[in-house]
């Protein structure tokens, strides 16, 4: 192995530590899920498969086994401060995402050590910036590193520890510093909307519904029903469907308030996934 290619290993082994990553060495279009501590990550190889805001980045995916927490990163292999990740609950819609310029992802089981040797960067191992309480991840949390300029002679560069924290309708990122990142405003989310329905459908069907309950079928009872980006009527997409369209409810949880979460597939194959207003289904609550 040439000294040219050890950053770029370094940097593979962040995200595939603990486990294989499945289709990197191969020709699929996406590869995984490689999961680990209860962490799922997805490549995404075809670039014509990447949407926008991401076209001409790499795409990473990583998921919580445990939680709802997911994160879509666009990733730039040559410079990491141009990275952007899309954070959001794929359990609950209705969470505010967030979004982080210039992070990595890194895989939970890859942390102990990071913490002793630093991160792998483009010019060697870059340590960590210091923090009073710093914790490692528990196991199905998700993290981001970003580096920053550090006043220190022997190390000008570290990195900050920024750990996704999911509460019951909740979504945070806190760094280890205390800082909090903001959630997107409505209008920003959206444009990531196209990429958080195209690439979502690659996560494990069984970890990405909403309900606990086993998914059942709907047909659209009214003549035009309007889809949503949210369980917000100011939310409207530009997509309906009409009388007679069969969809698949992935998310119950909010019908008492005239919303569910469904799946419709077109005759192409493609699904898409949107936000329904009960009124126009044959859908009605289950009791247990």
């Amino acid at each position: 192995m040439s000294w040219a290619s050890k950053p770029a290993t370094a940097l593979l082994w962040l995200v595939c530590a603990g486990s294989v990553c499945a289709g990197w060495a191969s020709h699929e279009a996406v590869s995984g899920p490689a999961c680990s501590a209860d962490v799922c990550v997805i490549n995404v190889i075809a670039a014509a498969l990447v949407p926008a805001p991401c076209a001409g980045y790499s795409v990473l995916i990583a998921y919580s086994k445990s939680s709802g927490a997911t994160i879509i990163q666009c990733s730039d292999p040559l410079n990491a401060q141009e990275n952007k990740a899309f954070i959001y609950d794929r359990f609950d819609h209705s969470v505010g995402p967030l979004e982080y310029e210039g992070g990595r992802f890194i895989r939970p089981d890859s942390f102990g050590e990071i913490e002793k040797q630093g991160v792998p960067d483009k010019f060697g191992r870059i340590p960590l910036c210091g923090a009073k309480d710093r914790e490692a991840p528990a196991a199905g949390q998700l993290v981001i590193v970003r580096k920053q300029p550090n006043a220190s002679d022997d190390a000008p560069y570290c990195y900050r520890v920024n750990y996704v924290v999911a509460g019951k309708n909740s979504l945070a990122i806190r760094s280890d510093d205390g800082h909090q990142t903001p959630a997107l405003s409505k209008k920003s989310a959206l444009r990531w909307a196209k990429a958080q329905e195209e690439l979502s459908r690659y996560i494990d069907v069984g970890s990405a519904t909403g309900s606990t309950k086993p998914a059942r079928t709907a047909s659209v009872i009214a003549e035009k029903a309007q889809l949503f980006f949210s369980p917000d009527s100011g939310e409207a997409s530009k997509m309906y469907l009409v009388r007679g369209d069969k969809v698949e409810v992935i998310d119950d949880r909010k019908l008492r308030d005239g919303w569910c979460r469904v799946r419709y597939v077109t005759k192409t194959g493609r699904g898409i996934e949107r936000w329904a207003q009960t009124r126009d289904l044959d859908v009605t609550l289950q009791h247990d």
